[in-house]
């Protein structure tokens, strides 16, 4: 039988740290996880990056094999909404990822121990990095404008514009 496993994560749900962690988990025993992720600000603009962040997740965890679904939490408190999605009927544990130390607002609420207390769950915490964005170079043009000749401009040397 799998076990299955809730796991939490918003910023760091795709990150490799917390995807080593699931396969370990699964390696160690037959798993599946449910990703939940809560948004990180209230309303349709925190849902949309949830979202992303979600669709991105369970990609990665396809490529790396593991059997996942998931879902964006009802509410941007990571608390509530680990505890209005997690069931002891359904749900055999929680992971939680974070980012490390002061970057961490959940970790700031005391988030992981929170849900393990309301939950009553056995409750993994994993820090995480966020997974890395690829740079995409940027063309600058450089302004043009009188430079250190400016003051004789002013005093109608030099190029003048008209409105002709």
């Amino acid at each position: 039988m799998k076990a299955n496993v809730l796991v939490i994560a918003n910023r760091t749900a795709a990150s490799p740290d917390l995807l080593a962690h699931l396969r370990e988990l699964a390696e160690r025993r037959a798993a599946r996880f449910e990703l939940l992720v809560p948004p990180t600000v209230r309303g349709a603009e925190g849902r949309a990056a949830a979202q992303a962040n979600l669709d991105a997740a369970l990609a990665r965890c396809t490529e790396c094999g593991l059997e996942a679904t998931g879902s964006v939490g009802t509410d941007s408190d990571p608390v509530v909404a680990a505890v209005e999605a997690y069931d002891p009927a359904r749900h055999d544990e929680i992971v939680v990822s974070t980012l490390p130390g002061s970057a961490s607002h959940w970790l700031g609420i005391d988030g992981p121990h929170r849900i393990g207390r309301a939950t009553g769950a056995l409750v993994h915490y994993v820090v995480s990095r966020e997974p890395r964005t690829v740079p995409q170079p940027v063309h600058l043009e450089p302004k043009r404008g009188p430079g250190v000749l400016a003051p004789l401009v002013a005093l109608g040397y030099g190029r003048r514009e008209t409105g002709t």
